[in-house]
């Protein structure tokens, strides 16, 4: 990717420069020994990127030209220039992705993708990226358990409000009811 030509934001030209840098640093990196996989980062060669919005790169395993027809890439990351920051996905994620879009297992040992990704992070950490792990299966237990502890803390709503009110005038009621006709057969 060329930085010649039109002008360019501030984020459009951070875009270009972390592609080329982090493209430069996984050239020659090959992740699988089954079904060899190059690193390619999407380019973005636009003269703005919207505030940053259209700041975000994907990082993605694709298969050599051998392999091409007998496999699928798969998304692993993104890169985002807007604020130096960087999500890989999990082993985990990725398999379940690609066994969604393959309709089978994931080709590529979880130790070799586990080392790219840590080589992914070492790179970006010593240039001042945050970076993440996501796992999406984590990540859906948190924001169930999230909204379980929200629902406890909400107040309950006006009608099961109402509800408990009327079940507790119609428990004083009975009992009421009850004392009187105890008094009145006691007498």
């Amino acid at each position: 990717m060329s930085d010649s030509g039109p002008a360019r934001t501030m984020f459009a030209a951070r875009a270009i420069e972390i592609h080329d840098l982090f493209a430069a640093q996984f050239r020659e990196t090959v992740v699988g020994s089954k079904v060899p996989r190059r690193v390619v980062v999407q380019e973005i060669d636009v003269e703005s990127t919207g505030g940053g919005h259209k700041a975000r790169m994907s990082v993605a395993l694709v298969p050599d030209a051998q392999h091409a027809k007998a496999s699928f890439p798969v998304v692993a990351g993104w890169l985002d220039a807007s604020n130096n920051s960087c999500r890989m996905r999990s082993f985990a994620t990725v398999a379940k992705h690609f066994r969604e879009k393959a309709g089978r297992f994931l080709e590529l040992p979880e130790a070799e993708y586990r080392q790219f990704v840590r080589q992914v992070q070492e790179f970006l950490e010593a240039n001042g990226f945050a970076f993440e792990l996501y796992d999406e299966e984590t990540h859906y237990r948190q924001q169930e358990r999230r909204a379980k502890a929200e629902a406890a803390l909400k107040p309950a709503a006006p009608g099961k409000r109402a509800l408990r009110i009327a079940l507790l005038v119609l428990l004083i009621v009975a009992l009421g009811i009850a004392i009187v006709i105890e008094f009145i057969l006691k007498n």
